[in-house]
């Protein structure tokens, strides 16, 4: 019966690793659309920082830098990026 239940209980564990996993495979990475271009971003951001019309950025993946034409368009990229986490 001992055995019985330790490979039920080592079943259900490695089940719910498997969908933690593939949760949160599929939950971080995002993508915003700006004139026309992709910006994937695999949360979690680490660092922001804005000047003017340009965003920098730490994720998963990296630094990223991403121009923007104007300072409302930085801003709201800026307000995706805090709001999507």
């Amino acid at each position: 019966m001992g055995i019985i239940v330790n490979t039920v209980v080592k079943l259900i564990e490695n089940f719910v690793q498997a969908i933690l996993l593939v949760s949160l495979k599929v939950s971080f990475i995002m993508s915003y659309t700006y004139n026309g271009t992709q910006i994937r971003v695999k949360h979690p951001v680490h660092q922001i920082s804005v000047n003017k019309h340009k965003v920098a950025f730490a994720d998963k993946s990296g630094q990223q830098l991403s121009t923007f034409s104007n300072n409302s368009e930085a801003k709201q990229f800026v307000s995706w990026l805090l709001q999507s986490h």
